[in-house]
């Protein structure tokens, strides 16, 4: 015999169906709970500048003002040098005899005792410095070797040593000294101290 058939349950009523829906929608998360959540923030670094800082560096303007004194410096005695040249065509040139002598005679190149001109540019081979001359002036009689060895050729210092004498010509270098209003060979001249004078043609 043939087994009869099982029937079919019967369709559920439309009741049921909504509670069973509404279980089922009871189970789900809802959306709304994840919407109220509030999300996690994420800290983002500052962005780091790439402009380096600017340095401004101002000069400083620096004036310098000179101070003018006002007091009026003592004199001081004029010599000339006679190692300086006197004229450019006379320059290379060095005198035949050397000779000293007064106010009255000019230097320059010397050619002969009565040649009317004085060495210009003299030098003493002792110690080897040049010979300074004063118009006007003459050594006075305590001047002596530690005198000038200190001195010259510093002028205000050998000032304290010069007496005034118009027509006279004081000639030293560091270690002789002599003063003539007439000219004179080197080579015959001595000094106050009868020393000879050891004085070339520079």
């Amino acid at each position: 015999p043939v087994p009869a058939s099982t029937p079919a349950p019967a369709p559920q009523s439309t009741d049921e169906l909504d509670s069973l829906l509404a279980e089922l929608d009871t189970d789900q998360p809802s959306p709304s709970k994840y919407a109220s959540d509030p999300s996690p923030s994420l800290s983002v670094p500052p962005q780091r500048s790439s402009s380096l800082p600017t340095t401004t560096t101002t000069a400083a303007t620096i004036t310098t003002t000179t101070a003018t004194s006002t007091s009026s410096a003592p004199s001081v005695p004029s010599y000339s040098s006679s190692a300086a040249p006197v004229t450019s065509s006379i320059s290379k040139q060095k005198c035949k005899v050397v000779c000293i002598g007064g106010v009255k005679f000019s230097p320059g190149l010397c050619t002969g005792t009565f040649g009317g001109k004085t060495c210009a540019r003299m030098r003493c081979t002792t110690c080897s410095f040049i010979v300074c001359s004063f118009d006007g002036k003459r050594w006075a009689a305590d001047a002596d070797y530690i005198f000038f060895r200190n001195n010259t050729p510093n002028g205000e210092k050998l000032s304290a040593r010069m007496e005034d004498d118009p027509g006279t010509r004081a000639y030293c270098c560091q270690c002789n000294w002599i003063s003539v209003d007439e000219i004179t060979k080197v080579s015959a001249a001595k000094n106050q101290g009868q020393k000879e004078l050891r004085w070339v043609c520079a």
